[in-house]
């Protein structure tokens, strides 16, 4: 096991909640992440663990970072997942918050170490938090959808069931393997606008907390959070407001968003050509929407600057799958 616990002795823990969030492919705007830092930030926990093994972190592909202040070395820190046991206030449920980057490799070592942090404390349950680029608008409800060990207990959490066939991030990996050994496990996916899901999307972040409170009864700190959801609509509604573009693909979007009966989960945009609706290029929008942030909206965008160029197929954000009820 790669877990670097902290004392010599394991913490007294009695079945906890698991609820895990790790930066990377399924992670959009670090929706998922922000949040469990928040949770760690506001609530009474310690830091019991780690995992920062070479093994899943090859420098060369995930570095370390390092402070150099006047020709000297202040600080070195290496890649690592960050496990904090956690009492949240009014509650006796005890919660391991699991954060930190997706590791870039040995996969199913890994598994087997949280599989193993899991048998040790007996968790009782494991949320596990992702976030996904999609097509839709940030005028409206940040959906989510999901995976669980059946359709059921998707039902009893208010989770749409996601359908996609393609490459996995570890979150679905995680979820089969919880499953597979009898961990009751679910996964939730907030969608995030595309067109700025290279930014914060504290929209995402909000709802994920919300839904994690309402399945867990834990009171989650989301006032600030809710501040700065406020800022950002803003900050992207001006920036959509300059530039013609952008303004005429979120409209599109939200007719689109608004005809399905069930808005609160219409992330499935795996689109035959005839379907799509027209597209714009989603990095160019990206970069221009980073560029308005960084000037303050000082500039007034491109204003129509070329015709919008349609994504491919395999171009636009799906909804993550879930396996098979068993």
């Amino acid at each position: 096991m790669s877990l670097a616990w902290n004392d010599e002795e394991t913490p007294s823990i009695t079945a906890p909640i698991m609820v895990i969030a790790l930066e990377g492919w399924s992670d959009a705007g670090d929706a998922a992440t922000q949040g469990l830092e928040q949770l760690a930030l506001e609530w009474d926990t310690t830091e019991i663990a780690k995992i920062a093994d070479e093994v899943y972190f090859p420098y060369g592909q995930v570095r370390p970072t390092v402070e150099l202040v006047d020709g000297v070395v202040r600080s070195l820190s290496v890649p690592s997942i960050d496990i904090f046991a956690a009492s949240p206030p009014d509650s006796e449920n005890e919660v391991l918050l699991v954060l930190g980057p997706e590791p870039a490799s040995h996969w199913q070592a890994f598994t087997m170490d949280l599989l193993t942090l899991a048998d040790t404390f007996g968790v009782r349950e494991v949320y596990i938090l992702g976030s996904i680029s999609a097509d839709v608008p940030h005028t409206r409800q940040t959906p989510l959808s999901g995976a669980s060990y059946s359709k059921r207990r998707l039902q009893e959490v208010g989770l749409e069931p996601g359908n996609f066939h393609g490459p996995a991030g570890l979150p679905l990996v995680l979820q089969e393997a919880f499953t597979r050994e009898g961990v009751p496990a679910t996964t939730a996916f907030a969608a995030v606008p595309h067109y700025v899901a290279g930014n914060s999307a504290p929209a995402a972040t909000l709802r994920l907390l919300t839904w994690l409170s309402s399945v867990t009864e834990l009171d989650m700190p989301t006032l600030a959070l809710e501040g700065r959801v406020e800022e950002w609509r803003q900050q992207v509604d001006s920036a959509t407001e300059a530039d013609d573009d952008l303004q005429g693909y979120v409209h599109e979007l939200e007719e689109q968003f608004d005809s399905v009966e069930d808005t609160s989960v219409s992330i499935e945009v795996r689109r035959t050509p005839q379907e799509r609706i027209r597209l714009v290029d989603g990095d160019q929008l990206a970069a221009e929407f980073e560029h308005y942030l960084q000037s303050g909206g000082k500039d007034e965008g491109r204003r129509g600057g070329g015709p919008p160029t349609e994504l491919g197929p395999d171009s636009d954000g799906g909804t993550p799958g879930r396996p098979e009820d068993r």
